[in-house]
């Protein structure tokens, strides 16, 4: 029978009860203890899943039973909590941002490295069916050169502030740009098909005032260090709202539109499917192209991050999602933010203090 995980939980609001719902009846975790600032929400998940309830967070990482740490707080208050539970010794699952600037998530890397302690980042949109059938098709499918990287995420940002301001004037939602915050899943899932980040031009605009950190739109171009270009496009003042990428190789094209479909456009792959001598190929050409359309049903995707850091822990293989994945997306987040905010190109990697980020 497979061991269950016994979890320390660190912050029991919503997102860690999502976590732990989508296993809830699978005999994967035990929570043997519990911690949120909020008395309430404590003894409330450990009503639900067990656990001592402790009354400091000091208790929590002291907690001997405990096996693995899960994070999920107010990002502002991650890296705290993080260096923290580092103390412990014990592997970590920390909610997604890690933290809100590039340097607090460099810290929490190269603890988190020097001392060998695994940490996974609650990245969810690289757990979406479409992103691993289509990674599993790169593998298996020479892509050719790899051209570029497109992503569009539009929304109506003031939905969010009216609903913040309505029921929770203070949530940390008011004072973050959606940029490292919700849109580091898209920076994610384009440095998974892309690889690491080499510069940043972005422009940007900010003129309606408002309560909401969020620019009003951006366009940022990306230069990855193989060679490939990639274009970021954020928009929060969109009334046709959509979440895309393109991805365009030699070979073939991946689009992923809203929803969970993966179109696969091809190559004509032999010359007499590109050419056949007449004035005009296209009809030929784009017969050939061949869309291949797959549509996935999953709509939830917290049961395989779960599974994935709960097998990581038992076995002590890398997680797939390690904490240097989530500070590589936080330096991204804010080379785009400084490179529209600043107005010129900013080069990757980002440099700190040596005296304070010391290797």
């Amino acid at each position: 029978m497979k061991k269950k995980v016994k979890l320390g939980l660190y912050g029991c609001g919503n997102r860690t009860r999502a976590l732990l719902d989508s296993l809830f009846l699978d005999e994967e975790y035990d929570v043997v203890a519990a911690h949120d600032i909020r008395g309430e929400s404590t003894e409330a998940a450990c009503r639900k899943y067990g656990g001592k309830a402790c009354a400091t967070s000091e208790e929590l990482v002291a907690h001997p039973d405990v096996e693995a740490f899960m994070i999920s707080l107010d990002p502002f208050a991650h890296p705290a909590a993080f260096h923290e539970t580092l103390e412990a010794g014990k592997p970590i699952f920390v909610e997604k941002p890690i933290a809100m600037s590039a340097r607090d998530a460099y810290d929490m890397m190269v603890a988190a490295e020097s001392r060998n302690i695994p940490a996974q980042v609650g990245f969810m949109r690289r757990y979406r069916p479409k992103h691993v059938a289509a990674r599993a098709y790169m593998a298996e499918n020479d892509p050719g050169t790899l051209f570029s990287v497109n992503c569009r995420w539009f929304h109506a940002g003031e939905t969010e502030m009216i609903n913040m301001l309505t029921n929770h004037p203070d949530n940390f939602r008011l004072k973050v740009s959606q940029i490292p915050f919700h849109c580091c899943h898209a920076l994610d899932v384009m440095m998974l098909y892309g690889g690491a980040v080499k510069s940043v031009s972005a422009v940007g605009r900010k003129v309606i005032e408002r309560p909401y950190p969020s620019p009003d739109e951006v366009i940022a171009t990306l230069e990855f260090e193989n060679g490939c270009m990639g274009s970021f496009h954020y928009c929060s003042v969109s009334y046709a709202g959509c979440i895309a990428y393109r991805v365009h190789t030699g070979n073939y094209t991946l689009s992923f539109e809203a929803g969970n479909s993966l179109t696969i456009s091809h190559r004509p792959p032999l010359r007499s499917l590109r050419e056949d001598g007449s004035g005009d190929c296209r009809p030929l050409y784009h017969g050939c192209i061949a869309p291949e359309t797959r549509q996935f049903s999953v709509k939830t995707v917290d049961h395989l991050i779960m599974l994935d850091f709960l097998n990581s822990v038992r076995t002590g293989a890398p997680m797939s999602a390690p904490i240097r994945a989530g500070y590589r997306v936080a330096e991204l987040a804010e080379a785009i933010e400084r490179s529209w905010q600043e107005k010129q190109t900013v080069q990757l990697p980002l440099t700190f203090d040596p005296e304070v980020n010391a290797d």
